[in-house]
């Protein structure tokens, strides 16, 4: 019983000196192993999430990813199995949380779940008003040679100066952009390399027509090639700056990280995988457009892709501390919002109401991690069905687990 598909074998990583496998897919066994891995993600998401939390445990050493919903927050009392009736889950409690949304898959879905609907709840408001929100979308120019540290900086950088400097003020006033929210992301192809890019929404004091929108794309792409020209960086007029009407779903856009497709992603890296096992003769095959998601190269490493797990490790390294959502200053007060909770404590909160459903001793928990069935286990627990848990902890040897009778009070 593990955190991952029974028929994955997970090696360990080659030693030093050792020969490392080629970059993304480069094996048709790997190949097999994700398209396992998508179908072990649709039917059992809450344990495909906690496999690549483990993996990410082992490919980021010492980072608090390695501790999250395994060790207690307090140590001299067990850990709780809850179950929360309204939405029929189940979660633990006296876990510490690492609120990485770069690091952690469980964390990320859980961050971007509670920003998502914060986001929908503003954007209606403001639309309710009877004025408007923009999605735009900013990127540059990165070749697969860059590191992602490089073309990370040089967006913030350029980012952050755009609307500093006088045109990007003026750009505001003219069009009357109250405020913005910055979504942060970033996919990588192995044509391209990083693909770093931010999603922000425009709240506009009024109703652009499609003209005066694609004026004020116009102005923020050459005033955007022009900023990063500083930095010695570029982006083109058609793919610098693109910029739409957003409905009242764009908010599931901009705050979607963590929220994976991975059976989307199968047949990119089938595509990779053939382009790589042909690599002799004259034709050239088309992949599939578009990069995979950071946690989807963190599933192709469970996979026993090593380049992808250096990329996985490199990425999260480099977007270590940097903000996934950011509310432009004055913003939330204008919509009546109260203060923004960070992403550590949005992964700690529980808003549901649940009751306690079993306790586990130290002992207890310690061969729950063993088999790697902490996913299993609230699988067990989500419907709050004592005589499924009790099943499951006895299929484990834990015949002494506490466990909270119907009608019973603790």
């Amino acid at each position: 019983m593990t955190d991952s598909p029974s028929n994955l074998k997970i090696s360990p990583p080659k030693t030093a000196g050792e020969e490392l496998s080629p970059l993304l897919g480069s094996t048709c066994e790997i190949t097999r192993r994700f398209t396992d891995f998508a179908d072990f993600w649709q039917k059992e998401p809450v344990s495909a999430r906690f496999a690549l939390q483990s993996q990410s445990r082992h490919l980021l050493a010492g980072q608090r990813v390695g501790n999250c919903l395994r060790l207690r927050t307090d140590r001299t009392a067990p850990v709780d199995v809850l179950h929360a009736p309204a939405v029929n889950k189940a979660h633990f409690g006296n876990l510490q949380t690492c609120g990485s949304v770069w690091m952690c898959p469980v964390c990320a879905a859980k961050i971007a779940t509670r920003r998502r609907e914060e986001l929908g709840e503003v954007v209606s408001i403001w639309q309710g008003r009877g004025y408007s929100v923009l999605l735009a979308t900013f990127t540059l120019q990165h070749t697969i040679d860059e590191l992602c540290i490089d073309v990370l900086n040089g967006l913030c950088k350029s980012f952050s100066e755009f609307w500093e400097c006088r045109r990007g003020r003026k750009i505001k006033k003219d069009y009357r952009i109250a405020g913005r929210v910055r979504g942060l992301e970033t996919t990588y192809t192995r044509e391209n390399g990083w693909h770093i890019h931010f999603h922000v929404l425009f709240f506009v004091q009024g109703v652009l027509p499609a003209s005066g929108v694609e004026r004020l794309r116009s102005e923020c792409s050459e005033h955007w090639q022009a900023v990063l020209s500083l930095h010695n960086r570029y982006a083109d007029s058609i793919h610098g700056v693109d910029l739409k009407d957003a409905n009242r779903d764009i908010a599931e856009y901009v705050a979607k990280h963590g929220e994976e497709d991975m059976a989307e992603a199968v047949e990119k890296i089938r595509t990779w995988t053939e382009a790589h096992e042909v690599t002799m003769g004259p034709i050239k095959r088309q992949t599939k457009r578009g990069g995979v998601t950071p946690m989807q190269l963190l599933a192709m490493a469970l996979c026993e892709d090593e380049g992808a797990g250096r990329l996985f490790t490199e990425y999260a390294y480099c977007f270590k501390g940097k903000s996934h959502l950011h509310w432009s200053k004055g913003l939330r007060k204008l919509l009546g919002m109260s203060a923004e909770l960070s992403d550590e404590e949005i992964a700690a909160r529980q808003d549901e109401k649940a009751c306690l459903l079993a306790r586990l001793e130290n002992r207890d928990w310690k061969i729950i991690l063993a088999n790697g069935a902490r996913g299993e286990l609230l699988a067990a627990a989500a419907g709050g069905d004592t005589a499924k848990l009790k099943a499951f902890f006895l299929s484990l040897g834990l015949e002494f687990v506490w466990i909270n009778a119907p009608g019973q009070e603790d």
